[in-house]
C-alpha cells in the first residue's frame, strides 16, 4: 500500500481519513493499492497536483549499468532510491549522445520524478538496462519517459517520467532551438 499525504483545508472528504501532525497541520491520507499507476486527487484536494499520462515503452536510446554491491539492500534488492541514480546516468548519456553539448552548458534542473516499482532488480546478471527517450517539448521544460530492465527483460522492473526545466541565471528559459531539433532529429515523432 502506497500512503499519499496531501493538506487538508479543514474538512475530510470520502476518499480517505483526516490525521493532525504535531504542529496542529492537519493532512489527508489516501492509500493507494501499491501498483497503482497514477494517483489523479481531486483539484480541491491537491491544487499543484501534476496530471499522470501512462509511460510508452517504445524508447529509443538504451544503455547498460553495472549493479554494484553499494546499490543493494539486506535482502539483495537493489534499494529504491537507486534508481532515480540510474536514471540520472541514462538521462546524462542521452543528452551526450542527442544533444552533442558538454556537460557544462547542459543548464536543466530536474523538476519532477515519477517512479513506478514493478518488480525487484538483483545483482543476478549483474547489470541493468535503461531505456530512455523525450515525449513532449514545452517552451521551456520537456519531460522524458524512462523503463528499467534486468534479468529475462519481460516486464519492466521500473517506468519512469521525468520533467526537466532548462534554466538560465536560476530561472526558467526556452528549450534552445539547436536542442529541440536535435530532439526532433533523434525522435521524430515529437
Amino acid at each position: 500500500m502506497i500512503a499519499v499525504r496531501s493538506r487538508l483545508d479543514s474538512r475530510p472528504t470520502r476518499r480517505g481519513s483526516v490525521s493532525s501532525s504535531g504542529s496542529g497541520e492537519r493532512f489527508l491520507i489516501h492509500v493507494l493499492p501499491a501498483r497503482s499507476t497514477c494517483y489523479r486527487p481531486e483539484q480541491s484536494e491537491v491544487p499543484f497536483a501534476v496530471p499522470c499520462r501512462p509511460i510508452g515503452m517504445e524508447l529509443p536510446f538504451e544503455t547498460e549499468l553495472s549493479v554494484r554491491f553499494r546499490d543493494l539492500d539486506v535482502l539483495g534488492h537493489v534499494n529504491n532510491a537507486v534508481y532515480a541514480t540510474y536514471l540520472e546516468h541514462a538521462r546524462l548519456r542521452y543528452f551526450d549522445h542527442v544533444l552533442d553539448v558538454p556537460w557544462e552548458e547542459r543548464e536543466m534542473v530536474l523538476a519532477n520524478l515519477n517512479i513506478e516499482f514493478n518488480r525487484p532488480v538483483t545483482d543476478e546478471g549483474g547489470t541493468v538496462r535503461i531505456a530512455c527517450g523525450v515525449t513532449e517539448l514545452g517552451t521551456s521544460s520537456f519531460r522524458m519517459n524512462s523503463k528499467v530492465s534486468s534479468g529475462d527483460g519481460e516486464e519492466p522492473a521500473a517506468t519512469a517520467e521525468t520533467t526537466l526545466v532548462v534554466i538560465e541565471d536560476g530561472h526558467p528559459r526556452e528549450i534552445p532551438s539547436s536542442w529541440r531539433e536535435r530532439f526532433i532529429d533523434f525522435e521524430p515523432g515529437l
